[in-house]
C-alpha cells in the first residue's frame, strides 16, 4: 500500500478511535449523573459516603483521561489527513502513546485484581471484565505506534505539505 494511503487509513483510524473516547466520556459523565441521582444524602451513611466520594473521583478521572484521548487523537487524525505539520503530528502520537501507558498499567492492575477475586466469586461478569480490561488500552499504543513508524519512514516527509507563512 502507498505511503498516503496508509496515511490516510491511519487517520481514519484516529477518528474511529476518537469516537470510541467520546463514548467512553460520555459513559463516564452519564455515571456520575447516575451516581449523584441513586443517593441520597442525608439518608446515608459515612461508608455509603465515602463510597459515593470514591464513585465520583474514580469517574471523574476516566471522563478526564477520556477526554484527553479524544483530542489527542481528534488533532492527530486532522492533521494527518491534511497531510500538515509532520512534527506535530509525532509530536502527538507520542502523547498518544504515553497515554495509553498510563491506563495500561491501570488495567493490568485491574486485570490482576479481578484475577484474584475470581477465586472467591467465579461470575461469568467478573471474568468477562478480567478479560476485557487489559487489551483496552492497547489500542491506542497500537495505533500510536503504527503512526510512529509511518511518519518515520523518509519518504513520508514530501507527502507533508508546509503551512504557508503570512506575506
Amino acid at each position: 500500500m502507498p505511503l498516503p494511503r496508509w496515511l490516510q487509513v491511519l487517520a481514519i483510524t484516529h477518528f474511529i478511535l476518537c469516537t470510541l473516547a467520546f463514548i467512553g466520556t460520555a459513559l463516564a459523565v452519564a455515571g456520575i449523573f447516575w451516581v449523584s441521582s441513586t443517593s441520597d444524602p442525608i439518608a446515608q451513611s459515612g461508608e455509603a459516603k465515602f463510597g459515593n466520594d470514591i464513585a465520583y473521583l474514580t469517574l471523574g478521572i476516566i471522563a478526564v483521561c477520556f477526554f484527553l484521548l479524544l483530542l489527542i487523537t481528534f488533532l492527530l487524525g486532522n492533521r494527518l489527513l491534511c497531510r500538515r505539520w509532520r512534527g506535530f503530528c509525532v509530536v502527538m502520537a507520542v502523547c498518544e502513546l504515553l497515554w495509553g501507558l498510563f491506563p495500561g498499567s491501570v488495567a493490568a492492575f485491574i486485570f490482576f485484581a479481578e484475577l484474584s477475586t475470581l477465586q472467591s466469586s467465579s461470575t461469568t461478569a467478573t471474568i468477562l471484565s478480567a478479560i476485557l480490561s487489559a487489551p483496552i488500552p492497547g489500542i491506542p499504543i497500537a495505533v500510536s505506534i503504527a503512526t510512529i513508524i509511518a511518519l518515520s519512514i523518509p519518504s513520508a516527509g514530501p507527502s507533508f505539505t508546509r503551512p504557508s507563512s503570512p506575506s
